[in-house]
């Protein structure tokens, strides 16, 4: 018994040729997406490029901060930095992705005071 063709076959309402577009429609709406995200990241990555050393500048000239500062400022920054980087992995490494998407949904939930 040979195999039914089911190129132009109905199953409930959706034809497989329909289902092939889909496939299509959705990588190219992936691929605008990524494209859509590498420019954004880039403009950001130029603009906190230009105004980057404009806060020590800030804090150094109206505030009157002296060097020390600046270095302590800077130093707090980056640990701060490395310690949510460290902890994001290891959360992203032991937690599938609803559980952080439903931490996510009920951290926001919470009323501000």
């Amino acid at each position: 018994m040979a195999a039914p063709d089911m190129s132009n076959s109905v199953i409930g309402r959706i034809h497989f040729a329909d289902v092939q577009d889909f496939r299509v429609g959705r990588q190219s709406l992936i691929k605008s997406n990524i494209r859509v995200l590498t420019v954004r990241d880039l403009l950001l990555t130029m603009i906190a490029g230009l105004t980057g050393g404009l806060d020590a500048l800030y804090v150094k000239e109206v505030l009157g901060a002296d060097a020390v500062i600046l270095g302590l400022i800077a130093s707090i920054w980056s640990a701060t930095f490395l310690f949510f980087i460290l902890f994001g992995g290891w959360l992203s490494d032991h937690c599938d992705r609803k559980s952080e998407v439903i931490i996510d949904v009920k951290w926001e939930e919470q009323p501000r005071r």
